[in-house]
């Protein structure tokens, strides 16, 4: 039921209610009016009484005879219809005021959750408005650090290759010095023993001939001496490599040392570098659980304004059977109007009959707060449709 449907039945409900009483008023003036009655004059009419000690009647000046009761229950019939067509006009404007209010609201958290969906996408991707030349996506920026940490540690570990390159080869050059450094050593030791076995050859030449001079004993001498020297000499020689080689070892050693510190410098760099991106990382996911936790709440709020909407959605269906209800009366008394007179015959149906159908189909509070406002007669829950609470009644139709 529409609001112009509403405002159209309350615009229908009074001319119908006129109809059906003129069509009342008129049946019955054909019904009770006789010749002599509509022969005297509205005057004497207006002041006729009848009693037949159970039932008073009064005289229009149309010549009607109308019964009280007949008449009272009428009015409180109509009026009854009234307020309960009042009730349902005010239910329906509040109904679709909540509708309104409840659809302004899911599309104002629906814009909610798309503008922190972007935001997020931004956040993460670098995309959107918060993107910027110093606010860069953080996934983006974290690979960027982690590509840049990569380069770096490869530069590092080709650095170090080189290095020990160098150092491979420093380490020939001193094994090729020393080699030739030995080689040469060996050699001198060589001829000095070969020397030595010619100065050992003479000694006994001379030493055979020692009988006669002793002259050769002199040579050997000689040859000796020098050997000697040569020998001292090879020494020095020795003790000079050796110090080179030792040198050598040192500055290996030293560059080794380097090497080590360098390497270890570079995991250094590495294990910040993955911590900070771990905390990167973290404050992502974070980021990423708040805003689903965000947009949960959101959709948590999407649905119980839902299930709001459908709760006020039922009561607007209850205003629509309240609408049915005042119809049916409506058709009632028509009913009765038209058929009043063979009503009256079979004496089996009276007004206040009808208040007794109305009654039986009241499902809501207000329609028996109504009634018992205009007839001052409380009204039972005489529905039996379903079980419900107390302020929708019992007879309810939900859908």
């Amino acid at each position: 039921m529409t609001v112009a449907s509403v405002e159209f039945t309350i615009l229908a409900v009074p001319v119908a209610a006129a109809s059906f009483i003129t069509g009342y008023f008129w049946g019955k003036r054909n019904l009770r009016s006789t010749p002599e009655m509509s022969q005297e004059s509205p005057e004497k009419l207006m002041q006729t009484e009848k009693s037949n000690g159970h039932t008073e009647e009064q005289v229009t000046p149309s010549g009607l005879t109308l019964n009280r009761e007949e008449i009272k229950t009428i009015t409180d019939l109509i009026a009854i219809l009234q307020k309960n067509i009042s009730a349902v006009i005010e239910g329906s404007e509040k109904a679709f005021i909540s509708l309104i209010q409840a659809v302004n609201q899911l599309g104002e958290k629906s814009r909610n959750g798309t503008r922190e969906a972007e935001n997020l996408a931004g956040k993460i991707y670098g995309t959107g408005d918060v993107a910027d030349a110093e606010n860069e996506g953080l996934i983006a920026e974290a690979f960027r650090q982690l590509r840049d940490s990569g380069n770096r540690s490869t530069n590092a570990l080709m650095e170090l290759k080189r290095d020990m390159q160098s150092g491979a080869e420093s380490c020939r050059d001193v094994s090729l010095k020393l080699e030739e450094s030995l080689t040469s050593f060996v050699k001198q030791i060589e001829d000095i023993a070969y020397q030595t076995n010619l100065l050992a050859l003479n000694a006994s030449i001379e030493a055979a001939r020692a009988g006669s001079y002793g002259r050769g004993f002199t040579v050997v001498a000689h040859e000796i001496r020098r050997l000697s020297d040569v020998t001292t000499e090879t020494v020095r020689k020795v003790e000079k490599l050796a110090r080179e080689i030792s040198v050598a070892i040192n500055g290996i050693a030293a560059r080794l040392h380097a090497y080590v510190q360098k390497i270890d410098d570079e995991q250094g760099r590495i294990e910040a570098n993955k911590i900070h991106s771990q905390e990167k990382l973290q404050r992502i996911t974070q980021d990423v659980f708040n805003v689903t936790h965000t947009i949960v709440g959101l959709l948590s709020g999407t649905i119980n304004e839902i299930n709001e909407a459908l709760v006020t959605a039922q009561f607007q269906d209850l205003a629509r059977q309240q609408m049915e209800h005042v119809i049916g009366g409506l058709t009632e008394l028509r009913g009765h109007f038209e058929n009043w007179e063979q009503q009256a015959k079979d004496a089996d149906r009276s007004p206040s009959e009808l208040l007794n159908v109305l009654i039986n189909k009241y499902t809501t509070t207000i329609e028996r707060k109504n009634h018992e406002t205009v007839t001052g007669h409380k009204v039972g829950q005489e529905g039996t449709v379903g079980r419900v609470n107390a302020e929708l009644g019992t007879n309810v139709e939900l859908f």
